[in-house]
């Protein structure tokens, strides 16, 4: 089981990397844009919306590599001062309640609003726009997907450490995940 979890932490790692490339790109494209439109007067539409499409990409990507991380916010008064398993319990009970029928509802929703666009061979509504917006609708699934694998990995580390009083590995806290 740790192998297995070490893996899943390595591909949302390598996750989490792809999305910081993304990232950049997003914030290069979009100052080149903003350069070429103020500076040269020169617009091109394709390149506006690629930095959308980047920024898009990071984001599906980052999510679970930010929720592997517990860099997510968190309003809470009592949480750091309970113990581990109790916290690792009200995650366990949280992700149920709550995580689980969103990332199921935005997947539901969403799946109809993707294929119908590439059923339709979707392209950017501007004339010299990029091509092939399915592609962009398509973030929406991508993102549910890489929420939804870090969800079952991060579901078995605190059913782990409820049921034994440690993360798997030996390890004590989040710090070693």
């Amino acid at each position: 089981m740790n192998s297995l979890l070490r893996t899943a932490d390595r591909i949302t790692g390598t996750l989490g990397a792809v999305a910081k490339v993304f990232a950049l790109i997003s914030v290069l494209v979009c100052f080149a844009t903003l350069y070429m439109r103020y500076a040269l007067g020169i617009t091109y539409i394709w390149l506006n919306e690629s930095y959308i499409w980047a920024n898009a990409m990071a984001i599906a990507l980052a999510a679970a590599y930010a929720y592997r991380e517990d860099a997510l916010v968190r309003v809470d008064v009592l949480y750091e001062r309970f113990s581990l398993r109790v916290r690792a319990l009200i995650d366990l009970v949280g992700t149920v309640l709550f995580l689980l029928p969103f990332l199921c509802a935005v997947a539901i929703y969403s799946w109809p609003f993707v294929m119908m666009s590439i059923r339709m061979n979707e392209t950017s509504p501007h004339p010299s726009g990029m091509p092939a917006l399915y592609v962009l609708k398509g973030m929406i699934l991508l993102l549910t997907f890489c929420i939804s694998f870090q969800t079952v990995v991060s579901l078995v580390r605190n059913f782990l450490l409820v049921r034994d009083g440690t993360a798997p590995g030996g390890e004590t806290g989040r710090e070693g995940a």
